[in-house]
């Protein structure tokens, strides 16, 4: 996320967001120029989720005042821009445009978290 300009109180505006990747355990980074989105759509900030072959997007605005988009893609094309669909509430779609919330505004924070045990907290613990 390449912030542009910081605006009234929970908002800012991006210039791009985008994907980076090391191949040596994090002493470099490669930010390629060709795996970004727009800083004026709904994938400014993200959470990801791995499922099924696909890495799903759950993203926002930059600031904390939009709602939610989704979008995914085959996790072997994640720096692909072409290769990612959008929901538009009916389907998978490739008009990023096209997109709609799936959770409404405000949302503050792009966070996911992925239950892989069922219910783990669902009686008292001991003291």
């Amino acid at each position: 996320m390449a912030v542009k300009s910081w605006d009234e109180p929970g908002h800012w505006t991006l210039n791009r967001s985008g994907w980076g990747y090391s191949d040596d355990g994090g002493e470099t980074w490669t930010q390629p120029p060709e795996a970004v989105w727009d800083g004026d759509t709904n994938f400014g900030q993200a959470a990801l989720v791995e499922r099924d072959g696909y890495l799903y997007v759950f993203g926002i605005h930059g600031g904390r005042y939009g709602g939610v988009a989704l979008a995914r893609t085959p996790v072997d094309s994640v720096l692909d821009m072409a290769a990612y669909t959008y929901w538009d509430g009916a389907d998978w779609v490739s008009d990023i445009n096209a997109a709609v919330e799936i959770v409404p505004a405000p949302v503050g924070e792009a966070v996911c978290q992925v239950e892989r045990l069922p219910r783990p907290l669902d009686h008292d613990l001991p003291r």
